[in-house]
């Protein structure tokens, strides 16, 4: 189990605990049948389906974002429950980047996945089912085959969707503005001739103060020309 939770090899791990969990479930009927009830099936085997789930998502947002997340620290279970080493709202920002990088459309898509009735938590029992465990396959190929024939604003049962969609809790359109700028004038600090990144970057920083979260836009602001800026 403690190897399963650190295991960078994300596949592997979940291959692991999947072989693992069904050893548990085997012996445990025959020793619930044994004990008369006293052992139970249910409660030994919930664990390793509670680390399965949690694997679930690590690989959903290790393929969607091509296993480029910052730091030097590998997705793993561990790394996520220790909560200081990675920031959701940071892949959530960084899926929308590669969904859109018009501002307005994202904004749209946080909404239509705010709203929408097909949302579902891939860490618990609700994604379990056949069909939503094909979707979230279905996610994760089109983050490889590339964005263009998915329309994000209109989602279905059948259609797979962005992260966020899977992950509604921490749906918080400011936040992610914020992260979102932080990594718009990271990459045009990396290509400073490309100015495209640049004005997304500003008209989020707007699209902040033109809301009740002006300090926050102001500390973003701040942020910008002290790392990226001020520099040059």
């Amino acid at each position: 189990y403690n190897f399963c939770c650190e295991a960078p090899d994300l596949p592997r791990a979940f291959l692991l605990a999947t072989v693992c969990r069904e050893a548990v479930s085997i012996v445990s009927k025959q020793q619930e049948t044994k004990t008369y009830g006293r052992v139970t099936n249910e409660k030994l085997v919930k664990t390793w389906e509670a680390l399965l789930r949690k694997l679930r998502v690590c690989l959903l947002i290790s393929i969607r974002l091509h296993g480029e997340l910052p730091g030097s620290f590998p997705l793993t279970i561990k790394n996520i429950d220790d909560g200081t080493i990675f920031s959701v709202f940071d892949w959530l920002a960084r899926d929308e980047i590669l969904v859109s990088q018009d501002q307005r459309e994202i904004n749209s898509l946080e909404v239509a996945c705010f709203v929408s009735k097909y949302s579902f938590d891939p860490s618990l029992p609700e994604g379990d089912s056949p069909a939503r465990w094909r979707l979230l396959q279905e996610a994760c190929v089109a983050a490889h085959e590339g964005f263009d024939d998915i329309n994000p604003f209109l989602f279905d049962k059948d259609t797979p969707g962005p992260l966020i969609l899977y992950l509604k809790t921490h749906n918080k359109p400011a936040f992610l503005a914020a992260h979102r700028t932080l990594l718009l004038s990271g990459m045009w600090g990396r290509k400073p001739q490309l100015f495209d990144d640049l004005e997304n970057c500003v008209l989020v920083i707007r699209m902040l103060r033109e809301t009740e979260n002006q300090s926050l836009a102001s500390i973003v602001a701040l942020e910008v020309w002290q790392s990226q800026l001020r520099p040059i």
